[in-house]
């Protein structure tokens, strides 16, 4: 049997390897989330996926003390733009005291990256093939 990861981090590069760009966010009460980003396929079939890594340290509120999150975004074309409103998503919880469930609509104060119109994400339901239930050590 494989040993548990200690980290969603961990377990990302065992599952993807090394992402090709990491951005860190960290706040004034003490919270650091990072973006990690892969790249998968190529010309037409080509989609990036943006993780946060880093929120599972923040306790879910009203929840049981070992169920923790992470939050996974893919887009196509590429947005890195997007890294600062990806991690205030993973530190909304701990702020607000409100678990981001699924159908959980966050409003971002302002557009989520410089020129565009979008102020918000929907938090869907988790779906096979990704980290829907892990445990770590």
């Amino acid at each position: 049997m494989p040993e548990l990861p200690t980290s969603p981090a961990e377990f990302f590069l065992r599952t993807w390897g090394e992402p090709q760009r990491e951005a860190s966010f960290g706040t004034l009460d003490g919270h650091d989330i990072r973006i990690l980003k892969w790249v998968e396929g190529e010309g037409e079939d080509e989609l990036t996926f943006y993780r946060t890594s880093g929120v599972c340290d923040i306790p879910v509120p009203g929840a049981n003390t070992r169920h923790r999150q992470e939050f996974f975004l893919s887009c196509d074309p590429e947005c890195d733009d997007l890294a600062e409103s990806i991690a205030q998503v993973g530190i909304y919880a701990a702020r607000s005291g409100k678990a981001l469930a699924a159908q959980t609509v966050y409003r971002a104060p302002g557009p989520l990256w410089p020129g565009t119109g979008l102020a918000g994400f929907v938090v869907a339901t988790p779906f096979d093939g990704e980290a829907t239930s892990l445990t770590m050590r």
